[in-house]
């Protein structure tokens, strides 16, 4: 379910209930916002949001939720992708697998010991 979203102005009014932020229940969005920043510990602006009611001039109460977000506007032109090609490395040859030192070629024949992880 979207429901569209507005972008409130400064000179809008909001109404939380009395406990949601501070004393006063009812202030302009810039009020909120000076609030807002000595607030930003609570999570459920972030989150899910803050319940409550927006008057914008020559409109009605609107109940609804605030939410804190992030905003990005690019300051330059939008480019298409570019495909990044990966460089291909020719396989290396994994090695020999064999317990018997004498299977090995002769500058890596070594007596071999099982070492355990607790040895």
């Amino acid at each position: 379910m979207n429901h569209p979203i507005h972008i409130i102005d400064n000179d809008d009014v909001l109404h939380t209930g009395a406990s949601a932020l501070m004393f006063q229940c009812t202030f302009k969005v810039s009020e909120f916002l000076a609030m807002m920043q000595a607030k930003l510990e609570e999570e459920y602006i972030f989150g899910d949001g803050l319940e409550c009611d927006l008057l914008s001039p020559g409109k009605t109460w609107r109940k609804g939720k605030i939410k804190v977000r992030l905003e990005f506007t690019s300051l330059e032109s939008e480019t298409p992708e570019v495909p990044i090609s990966v460089p291909q490395f020719p396989s290396i040859p994994t090695p020999i697998q064999t317990a018997n030192p004498e299977e090995l070629p002769p500058p890596l024949r070594r007596q071999i010991h099982p070492v355990g992880m607790w040895s």
